[in-house]
């Protein structure tokens, strides 16, 4: 999994209902989501995905100014 973090480029964090962190990863072709806790001292849970369905949890966070 370092491996792949490497070649990733970080994109957005949300949190999930428990407030860990999931951290948003694209590496080209699909995305990623790791799972963090710090309380646990084994590798993080990753979800990977091609499709942009799963985005739509990170969509409330995005804010872009306005055009005019």
């Amino acid at each position: 999994m370092a491996l792949m973090l490497l070649k990733a480029t970080f994109l957005a964090t949300r949190f999930s209902p428990e407030g860990a962190p999931i951290n948003l990863y694209y590496l080209g072709s699909f995305f990623a989501e790791v799972h963090l806790d710090a309380r646990v001292t084994r590798l993080p849970s990753c979800r990977c995905f091609a499709s942009s369905l799963p985005l739509d949890a990170y969509i409330r966070d995005i804010q872009l100014p306005p055009l005019v």
